[in-house]
């Protein structure tokens, strides 16, 4: 009976030797995974050295075990890093969200700022085109004004001269006539 049990404490320990090599290999897949999480590039290159010289059968636990004290060293490195990076990220979203801040604040004064001046002008120019319209309607009122006294007077007086001459005319007239009519019968009775 002692070698059955031999037998099972051999293939246990075989168990766990197979194992403990699967175990770092699948360790060091998991961190691997980790790594290309914090940095792709890095990822790329240590995937390559694994997949070439780790990642064999007949490879020994030792060496395997080696490559994966390098895979930590390598994801704490990289996890500070991405921890500084992850501090100045948190500043500058800080400071990019205060200048988000500042921005539409300054935006909202230009806003205001636009709209008063808006109103500022329009009633700027309601006024300007007030007193250009009640010029324009004086000078148009003066001209038209002129312009009917003038044709009023012209009228006028040509209504005035014309009358004249026709009285003149017909005083003349009547007056040649008469004296015309004078020597006539002077003629006559002479």
């Amino acid at each position: 009976m002692a070698l059955p049990n031999f037998l099972k404490n051999k293939q246990s320990n075989e168990k766990k030797k197979g194992k403990s090599k699967t175990d770092f290999r699948e360790k060091c897949t998991v961190l691997l995974a980790k790594i290309k999480e914090l940095n792709e590039e890095r990822y790329q290159d240590l995937q390559k050295i694994f997949q070439q010289k780790y990642d064999k059968l007949n490879i020994s636990k030792k060496l395997v075990a080696g490559f994966y004290a390098q895979l930590v060293s390598e994801y704490n490195i990289l996890r500070v890093a991405a921890g500084k990076s992850i501090v100045k990220t948190k500043k500058r979203v800080a400071s990019h969200l205060k200048v988000k801040e500042v921005t539409k604040k300054l935006k909202a004064k230009a806003n205001q700022v636009n709209e008063a001046v808006k109103e500022k002008s329009t009633e700027a120019v309601k006024k300007a085109t007030k007193k250009t319209a009640k010029k324009v309607e004086n000078k148009a009122a003066k001209k038209t004004t002129k312009k009917v006294e003038k044709k009023t007077a012209k009228k006028t007086t040509k209504k005035v001269e014309k009358k004249a001459v026709k009285k003149t005319a017909k005083k003349v007239e009547k007056k040649v006539a008469k004296k015309t009519a004078k020597k006539v019968t002077k003629k006559k009775k002479a």
